[in-house]
């Protein structure tokens, strides 16, 4: 399989430009890829930053495992809540993990995730859901 895609600096006003997923994501300036766009497997994550320092992570990689099979080998699941929103399936997951309760929220394709995850606002979430057609 292959996946073509484009990673794209944009002026300070507009972001960062990402077009991996059937829609290009606009990600705040804070947004930095973390390791090579040319990986084997695919896998582009990109470390972002709120005003108050926190970090979140978006990761996209390959639909290639089981995303609840694989988070129940490492945790209990509490919640899952998946919704149709084509071309993208929509996961909201709560797990409990080492002693406490995490969200992972990801947007699948039948080729690639992105996976939301760690201390993200609620406006980046609402931003993303806008985004992908949500």
């Amino acid at each position: 399989m292959v996946i073509f895609f484009t990673v794209i600096s944009a002026s300070a006003n507009t972001g960062v430009i990402v077009n991996i997923l059937p829609d290009p994501l606009t990600l705040p300036n804070s947004c930095k890829t973390n390791g090579s766009t040319e990986s084997e497997p695919f896998g582009v994550t990109y470390l972002c930053r709120t005003f108050d320092n926190k970090k979140y992570w978006l990761d996209f990689r390959l639909n290639e495992t089981d995303l609840v099979a694989n988070l129940h080998n490492d945790s209990t699941i509490l919640d899952i809540i998946e919704t149709d929103l084509y071309p993208y399936i929509f996961y909201q997951i709560t797990v409990q993990g080492s002693g406490s309760k995490v969200e992972l929220i990801s947007y699948c394709t039948y080729d690639v995730f992105m996976d939301l995850f760690g201390d993200y606002d609620d406006a980046f979430k609402k931003s993303l859901v806008s985004q992908l057609g949500g």
